[in-house]
C-alpha cells in the first residue's frame, strides 16, 4: 500500500516513500506439475500503470542439473524515453531470463543465464546515446539502475560457487555479467572463510569496456576490499 508520497533524504528516516510511494498489488498462483517441474503465474498491477503478467518455472533435468525460466509482459515506455523524458507511447513488450545450473559432487556449482529486456536499449539505441551528450547516457544508466532494470536489450551471466575450496569452510563465489550490445562486462570474485563466530572475506571487482559503455563509464574500474563479519 501507499504510505508516503516520495523518498526521504534523511539518514534516520524509515524511508517508506522509497518503496511504498504508490498502491500496488500482486496475485500469485503456484503449481507443481510433478516432482521435477513446478511453476508460478503472476498478475501485477501498479497505480497508474497497466497490469503486467508473468510466470516462472523450474525443472529438474537430472540429479545435477536444474533449469529455470522467468518471463513477464507489460505495457510501458521504453527505458530510453522514460529516462530522458522523450515523447513516446507505451508499448507492450517482454522481459525474459533463462538458464541452467549444474552442481558436481565436489560442491562446485555453475550457472549460465541469458537475460532479455524488451524495454532496454538496443544496439541502435546505444549508437544514438554514444553520439548524444555524455549526460544523456549517464541519466539513462542512473535511471535503469535505480529501477533495477537490465540496462541493455540482452545480457549474459555466468555464476560460479565452490564450497570448501582447498580447505574446509573456505568458499569461492564469482560471476561475470556481459552486455551484448556494447561488449562491456562486470567481473566479481569473493573468497570467504567461515568460523563459528565470524567470517573474513576478500572481494575483487573489475569493470571493463569502452569509456562510454555500461561498465566502462563507472568511475572505479577496479575495487578490492577486505570485509569481516562477527555474529553475536
Amino acid at each position: 500500500p501507499k504510505l508516503e508520497d516520495r523518498a526521504s533524504p534523511s539518514g534516520w528516516d524509515l524511508d517508506l516513500g522509497a518503496t511504498n510511494n504508490r498502491n500496488r498489488g500482486l496475485v500469485a498462483l503456484s503449481t507443481q506439475f510433478s516432482q521435477k517441474l513446478s511453476s508460478q503465474w503472476l498478475l501485477y498491477k501498479e497505480q497508474g500503470e497497466s497490469a503486467a503478467v508473468g510466470a516462472n518455472m523450474t525443472a529438474l533435468l537430472s540429479d545435477a542439473a536444474v533449469a529455470h525460466v522467468e518471463w513477464s509482459n507489460a505495457s510501458e515506455l521504453d527505458a530510453t524515453s522514460r529516462a530522458l523524458g522523450l515523447p513516446s507511447a507505451a508499448t507492450r513488450r517482454n522481459r525474459f531470463a533463462g538458464g541452467v545450473t549444474y552442481t558436481t559432487l565436489g560442491k562446485l556449482s555453475v550457472t549460465a543465464e541469458y537475460q532479455y529486456n524488451g524495454f532496454g536499449a538496443s544496439q541502435q539505441d546505444w549508437v544514438a546515446l554514444s553520439t548524444a551528450p555524455m549526460s544523456a547516457k549517464v541519466a539513462y544508466l542512473i535511471d535503469a539502475r535505480a529501477r533495477q532494470e537490465l540496462v541493455s536489450r540482452q545480457a549474459l551471466m555466468l555464476y560460479v560457487t565452490q564450497k570448501d575450496l582447498f580447505i574446509k569452510d573456505l568458499d569461492l563465489t564469482a560471476f561475470v555479467r556481459f552486455n551484448t550490445e556494447d561488449h562491456s562486462r562486470q567481473s566479481w570474485l569473493e573468497l570467504r572463510q567461515h568460523w563459528p563466530k565470524y567470517d573474513l572475506a576478500l572481494q575483487w571487482q573489475q569493470f571493463s569496456g569502452k569509456s562510454d559503455s555500461e561498465y566502462g563509464i563507472l568511475p572505479d574500474s577496479r575495487i578490492v576490499q577486505v570485509l569481516g563479519n562477527y555474529y553475536f
